[in-house]
């Protein structure tokens, strides 16, 4: 089973995560899933200090981020997925937000699409995790493409939650997950050759890293 054929069959089951009208499914995630909602904070809140950067979402899946970084004061989004049910939700939740005009979705895979625009802040939460030898690769193109931020979530490894996620995913699912120390963050973000980096923790699913692709 592939990662789009995958994603275009639950697209409504994932996007149901960010629905606050599910009030106790909602308000339940809020707690054993805080770290999904933190990484798109800390996000936010790095584009608040920029002022209107221009982002590139890479794996924007259902678009809830990118309603989100609008609202953070994001002055134009460009979403990257290579599942077109997941495209088709974006549009309809930005375009119900009021923000479509400054929106561009992209149906592809990150790593073959012909991108050549910098984008102040580039950034991939809840990709990661299917990465494997091409994160390389991914994260290089990433900070090609950004003018001066680069931030991406990774989760980490655990006694027990990590070991069932990966049981979950690769047998029921039939996707692989990957899991991250610091140090392979660490080694990651060395090999790639940012000049500096931050890792910051998500609460029960690893890291979101900040990743500057030069002065800041």
């Amino acid at each position: 089973m592939d990662h789009v054929n995958y994603w275009d069959g639950h697209a409504s089951e994932f996007d149901s995560l960010y629905d606050s009208r599910r009030r106790v499914k909602y308000a339940l995630n809020q707690i054993l899933r805080r770290g999904l909602y933190q990484r798109t904070e800390i996000t936010c809140a790095l584009l608040r200090q920029l002022g209107q950067p221009s982002v590139l979402d890479v794996g924007c899946g259902s678009g809830r981020n990118i309603t989100s970084f609008f609202e953070a004061g994001a002055s134009g989004v460009t979403g990257v997925d290579s599942s077109r049910e997941m495209l088709k939700l974006a549009e309809s939740h930005v375009t119900s937000a009021g923000f479509s005009e400054r929106l561009r979705l992209v149906c592809d895979n990150f790593l073959k699409v012909k991108e050549n625009t910098q984008y102040d802040v580039v950034v991939a939460l809840g990709v990661f995790d299917y990465l494997h030898a091409e994160a390389p690769e991914f994260l290089r193109k990433m900070r090609r493409l950004a003018r001066r931020a680069v931030v991406f979530s990774a989760p980490g490894p655990s006694l027990l939650r990590a070991p069932l996620r990966a049981f979950r995913y690769r047998f029921i699912k039939g996707i692989g997950v990957h899991f991250y120390s610091r140090k392979n963050l660490n080694d990651l973000c060395s090999l790639v050759g940012f000049p500096s980096y931050e890792l910051r923790k998500a609460r029960s699913s690893g890291h979101v890293v900040i990743a500057w692709s030069g002065d800041r």
